[in-house]
Order: C-alpha cells, then structure tokens, then sequence
C-alpha cells in the first residue's frame, strides 16, 4: 500500500520482506504443513510409543525427544501445537486403560485420581518445554533466533551461519532437556 499510495517507492518498501531470515522462516512453516499434512506427526508419536513403552516417565521422555527434535526445523509454538493434540490422545488412552473411561465420558481428567491428572499434566508441560528447548538449537527453531542473527547482522555486520548457531544451541538443548525431564518426571 506503501508505493500506491505515494509514500515510498516499491525499491524501499520489499528490501525487509525479501531478507534471507524471512525465507528461512518460511521454509519451516512448509515443512511444519507438510508434517502435520501427511501425518508424521502422528507416525513419530507411534513410534515413539513403540520404543519407549507405557511407564510414564518414558513416555514423557520420549515425547521430548520427538518435540525437542520437530522444534529444531519447525518453529516451536506449531510443533507445540502439533504435539499438543496428539498427547492429549495418550493421556484419553491412559485414561481408558486405568479407569474404563476417556477424557469425554469422564468429564476431562478426573481430580481425584492424582497419577492419572500428574501424567496428564507431566506430558502436556513436557511438550511445553521441550518445544522451547529444541527451538533454541536452530536459527528457524524460534522466532527470536532468527530476529536475534538479523539484528547482530545489521547491528554489527556480523553473519551467523545456520550451523553456526548449531554450535552454541545445539549444546544447550542436549543439556537443559533432560533437565527438564528430571523437572517434569519429579511432578509425577
């Protein structure tokens, strides 16, 4: 609207839309669509069941694992919301398992039962976190990593790789995500 209505010239107004950050961003939001679109999602989330079992720490390690990792080439708050749904699924299947009844026929998951609301909330607060985590080891992890590279780039003409960045956050993530699983699994 810029250049028709006379305020500045088009050779002013797409130079910030056509910045490198801005396509890398838009690479992993194809590749989030193209996940949730052909549902491996899903299949990794089976996966993940498969490998690590039905005790409850497992389980919450495993989803972190499989967020933290969907985190590094989507951004964090799709792959937050991709994975969101599907542990819902495995809380509705604990639940069946323990008490004969879902998440809808028992009215959302009941107070009075403390493991099944302390596995609930474990496994939905691990994604939470390990969403966050993940995002940090990649440049199109999170919004702000990739702000943050633009900004040292025009502040200080300084031109941070993608493995570049790797380096520091891809060490940060191995460290603070079985923190966090020690954190969450201590709830349940």
């Amino acid at each position: 609207t810029f250049p028709l209505l006379g305020i500045a010239p088009l050779s002013k107004v797409l130079p910030p839309y056509a910045a490198d950050v801005i396509y890398l961003f838009m690479g992993g939001f194809i590749i989030g669509l193209a996940v949730e679109r052909w549902g491996l999602d899903r299949r990794i989330a089976f996966f993940t069941l498969r490998l690590v079992g039905a005790r409850p720490g497992a389980i919450i390690g495993g989803f972190m694992a499989v967020t933290a990792f969907l985190s590094m080439w989507v951004s964090n708050t799709a792959c937050a919301a991709m994975m969101v749904p599907i542990a819902l699924s495995v809380v509705d299947l604990v639940l069946r398992t323990r008490t004969g009844a879902g998440l809808k026929e028992s009215g959302g998951i009941p107070q009075d039962r403390i493991p099944e609301r302390n596995f609930a909330t474990g496994l939905l607060l691990c994604i939470a976190y390990a969403a966050s985590i993940g995002g940090i080891a990649t440049i199109i992890g999170s919004p702000p990593n990739g702000s943050a590279v633009r900004y040292i780039q025009q502040t200080f003409g300084k031109e941070i790789r993608f493995f570049e960045w790797l380096l520091v956050g891809g060490p940060f993530t191995l460290i603070f995500l079985p923190i966090a699983w020690l954190l969450v699994t201590r709830v349940l």
